[in-house]
């Protein structure tokens, strides 16, 4: 019998969840390069992944909506990369593998999963367009040559984001839900 990481044992890492544990059911796993089957990645801890180890999801729809999930990887260098948008019917299940880790660096990393309430007909909710390059490694005498450049330059920004009112309680369920971890060289 496998142990799981269950979405409800992350009061501490989760930043708001509408669902109730028993709608929504959202496990990562990790698949070791020198080993079979698959660890949970546990609460109390932050696990140590390595090159060549893998991330996997289990997700469960047990409630009566559709709901979509989207999986975004921030890695230690603050990049996003989106990783997978599916649309879970209710009873429906999602379980494969997302990803790889590789040499290329190393560090604090989270797994970040969204989950959304889909209206019946609408479109698959995809967070694709929040990936975006890390930041580069910066070192003292780079970067804009005075303080108005470095002020055109924070003007010069895309709008990324909306709002929505704080009382504003009819909009569709979501969670989010963030899973830390950390690269390290294999030993």
């Amino acid at each position: 019998m496998r142990t799981i990481f269950r979405a409800t044992g992350l009061s501490r890492l989760a930043a708001a969840s509408d669902y109730k544990p028993e709608d929504v059911d959202v496990q990562f796993q990790v698949k070791r390069r020198d080993k079979d089957g698959l660890e949970p990645l546990q609460a109390s801890a932050v696990p140590r992944v390595s090159p060549g180890d893998e991330v996997h999801v289990l997700a469960k729809n047990s409630s009566d909506q559709l709901v979509d999930i989207n999986v975004l990887y921030v890695g230690s260098d603050y990049s996003i990369t989106h990783i997978v948008a599916e649309r879970l019917a209710p009873q429906a299940t999602l379980e494969e593998g997302l990803l790889a880790f590789t040499d290329t660096s190393f560090g604090m990393e989270r797994m970040i999963a969204v989950l959304t309430e889909a209206p019946p007909e609408s479109e698959k909710e995809d967070l694709s367009f929040l990936a975006q390059d890390g930041v580069a490694a910066m070192t003292r005498g780079l970067g804009p040559a005075s303080f108005s450049d470095m002020l055109a330059d924070i003007g010069m920004a895309p709008p990324t984001r909306s709002v929505m009112r704080l009382a504003d309680k009819s909009g569709p369920k979501g969670a989010v839900m963030i899973f830390p971890m950390e690269t390290v060289p294999r030993a």
